[in-house]
Formats: C-alpha cells, structure tokens, sequence
C-alpha cells in the first residue's frame, strides 16, 4: 500500500515520518519525499495514529 504525505520535501522530514512509522510498528519498506510504501494495509485506528503524529510537526502539515 503507499500512502502520499503531503508537504514531506526534506531530508528531515524523510527521517521523522520513518520515525513515527516506527513507533507506531506500521511495517514499510521505502520512504521517499512525499511517499510511504507500506507492508500492509493501514486499519482505521493505525491511520488516525499516524495522522495524528504527523499533524504534530510543522514539517509534514504545512505550518
């Protein structure tokens, strides 16, 4: 599954949301600036999670 994250276009951004993947244990194989491959599909409750992390820094939400 791959997912699109809005606003991801730097290095730094690339490493906080492989973080975040990580603490969530969301299984990935490739991170790339503005796209996440996913190992499995995404529950509801998981993509809140992750939305709700992501939201948390400026460098995914646009602020």
């Amino acid at each position: 599954m791959i997912i699109y994250i809005k606003y991801m276009v730097s290095l730094r951004c690339k490493m906080l949301v492989e973080s975040v993947l990580n603490e969530l244990e969301l299984p990935h194989h490739i991170v790339e600036l503005g796209t996440v491959e996913l190992l499995a599909d995404l529950t509801t409750e998981k993509r809140e999670q992750l939305e709700k992390e992501l939201l948390k820094s400026t460098c995914v939400n646009g602020g």
